[in-house]
């Protein structure tokens, strides 16, 4: 399955700690890892739920990658399902009338199952709302911070 990413712009976040002097590299770099491992939270919890119950694999096969990739001024961290029909069920596929599925215990009858676009809909609805995530976090740790 492709791997979504949530991507998030910390320009705004980083300028805001130019001017807070009091804050060292390690404590910025700590709070951009809460932010985004918030963030991939988030995702992992919508995209479970947005999962077909149906797919009981599916839904315990979602992870957060450990690594955050930093390109420019972009942060990526991933939220990915390795199961190999994964792909089928967020984008969709065609299948063949009439065969018999043991798994499923029946002759498939529809020539096209729509996709379900967990991983879309999940990644869009955090990326709306990322901001406001965001802001908190960094709200409440400048505060633990600098007191």
């Amino acid at each position: 399955m492709k791997t979504t990413y949530i991507k998030y712009d910390f320009k705004e976040l980083e300028e805001y700690a130019k001017k807070l002097k009091k804050l060292s590299q390690i404590q910025m770099g700590d709070i951009t890892k809460k932010c985004l491992y918030d963030l991939a939270n988030r995702m992992f919890t919508r995209v479970k739920e947005e999962t077909p119950r149906k797919e009981g694999r599916l839904i315990g096969a979602w992870q957060i990658g450990l690594i955050i990739i930093k390109k420019g001024d972009e942060y990526f961290i991933e939220v990915l399902n390795n199961v190999e029909y994964a792909e089928f069920v967020e984008y969709g596929h065609f299948q063949e009338v009439g065969k018999y599925v043991p798994i499923l215990g029946k002759r498939l009858v529809n020539m096209y199952v729509p996709g379900r676009y967990m991983m879309k809909i999940s990644a869009q609805e955090v990326q709306d709302h990322a901001n406001e995530y965001v802001k908190k976090i960094v709200e409440k740790e400048l505060r633990r911070i600098l007191g």
